[in-house]
Parts: C-alpha cells; sequence; structure tokens
C-alpha cells in the first residue's frame, strides 16, 4: 500500500506550514484554517517537500488577494434585491450671465391751462325813506337892561310846532361786469436714466431618478436569486480553490 502525504500530516510536523497565507482582511483567520484543515487534512497534497509548499502558498495567495477582496466586496453592495432598474441622470448648467443694461427716458411736457371767468353782477335798492316830526320847540331870548342887574330881561320869545312828515322814495341799480382771465403754463424736459450691471451665476441642477422592476424577470425570481447568493460562503470558496490548487483530488 502507497504511503500518502496529507495536509494534516504535513502541518502536524510543520506548524509554520500556513503561516505566510495572506487572506483578505475581513476575514476570521482563525476560523478559515480550522475550516481548511478540516476540509482538506486528509487529502494528499500536490507538494511533498514543507518549505516548498509553504513558500507555494505564500506565492499563491498574493496572486489571488486582490481578487479575493474584489469578490468579497461584492457581497457588500448596497441595492434593492427585487429592483432590475435603478437609474438616476444628472444635469447640470453652471454658467455665468453678465449683464450692462441701461435705459433713458425723456419726456417732454408743454402744458397750458385758460381760465376765463366772465362777471355780470346787478343790485336793486328801492324803498321809502320817512320823517316824520312831532312836538313843539320853544326858543327865548333874554336881554340885560342897563339898570337890571341880574340880566333876566326877556327881549322875546319864538315858538315852533312840528306836525309834518318828509317822504324819501329811492330807487338805486349798481353793476358791475368784466371778464377775469387766469393762465397757467407747465413746461420744462424730465430725463429718467436707469442703469442694471452686474453677473448672475446660474447653478441648475435637474436629477431624474427610475427604479423598481421593470422587464420580464419576475420579483419572486429576482428574491429566488437573492437567496441563492446569500448562499455563499466565502470561506469556502477560497478553500475550494486551495484544493483545486495544491490538493490531488484522487480517493
Amino acid at each position: 500500500m502507497r504511503a500518502t502525504l496529507t495536509l494534516m500530516g504535513m502541518y502536524r510536523t510543520r506548524p509554520d506550514i500556513l503561516d505566510e497565507f495572506i487572506l483578505p482582511s475581513e476575514i476570521n483567520r482563525n476560523v478559515f484554517m480550522d475550516n481548511l484543515l478540516m476540509v482538506t487534512g486528509e487529502m494528499e497534497v500536490l507538494y511533498s517537500n514543507p518549505d516548498f509548499l509553504k513558500g507555494a502558498i505564500a506565492a499563491w495567495s498574493r496572486m489571488e488577494l486582490a481578487n479575493w477582496e474584489w469578490l468579497l466586496s461584492t457581497q457588500k453592495y448596497d441595492y434593492n434585491p427585487i429592483w432590475n432598474v435603478d437609474v438616476k441622470e444628472s444635469t447640470r448648467d453652471d454658467r455665468k450671465e453678465t449683464r450692462n443694461l441701461r435705459g433713458t427716458n425723456y419726456e417732454t411736457r408743454n402744458l397750458s391751462g385758460t381760465n376765463n371767468e366772465t362777471r355780470n353782477l346787478a343790485g336793486s335798492d328801492t324803498g321809502t325813506v320817512r320823517d316824520d316830526k312831532t312836538g313843539t320847540d320853544t326858543t327865548i331870548n333874554y336881554v340885560s337892561a342897563y339898570n337890571d342887574v341880574s340880566g333876566n330881561t326877556q327881549s322875546n320869545k319864538q315858538t315852533t310846532t312840528y306836525g309834518n312828515s318828509n317822504l324819501e322814495t329811492r330807487n338805486l341799480n349798481s353793476t358791475d361786469t368784466g371778464t377775469d382771465n387766469f393762465t397757467t403754463s407747465d413746461t420744462g424736459t424730465d430725463n429718467y436714466d436707469s442703469t442694471d450691471t452686474g453677473t448672475i451665476d446660474h447653478n441648475d441642477k435637474l436629477e431624474f431618478y427610475k427604479r423598481g422592476n421593470q422587464g420580464t424577470t419576475t420579483t419572486q425570481q429576482m428574491i429566488r436569486e437573492e437567496q441563492e447568493l446569500a448562499k455563499i460562503n466565502f470561506d469556502d470558496y477560497i478553500i475550494e480553490e486551495f484544493k483545486k490548487r495544491f490538493c490531488l483530488l484522487v480517493y
């Protein structure tokens, strides 16, 4: 019976044989190594020289590391598993507009106004004025004789009696006529100047989103595909690649 050299047997004699196996930082190294030995421990290795096998494993893992990291990142994509359309369109308008606008408005005014007022005023004052006098008016004159020291000698006496009336009739007319003219004038020119200068920045952004399920793939089909992705274990994937590269798959 031919003796075989398994990975587990070589690991027991050379525990450092997997020390240079490089893995993505997000993989738990201890958990991975335990599962690697459990799955491939009883398989015969391709290289019987421990030092050569150790170096081969290190070289192979360095070569595959970038690919493993990329594959691992695809499991972290943020997306809606039941959408097959997720489109975002964006347009942007960045421009500057410089304005130098000037406007002039001239307004010439020549306004005149005339106001004519004609007056024709007439007044009348008519009536009768009566002057009535009644009673008596007595006038006595006294003189002094040469031998009368008292001066009370009466010379003459005159009495006037009133009993007549004096009537006066008036008829007065007054006329005030003529024309008053008022003339006003407003002339001149009004000038209006306006200026609009400056720069306008246009920074317009238009975004359009289209999301959902569009096409022939049903929502149930996409759910089943998502479930299949969830079954993928990345540790198992690397272990299977290790088996193909370093183990003799002959039982």
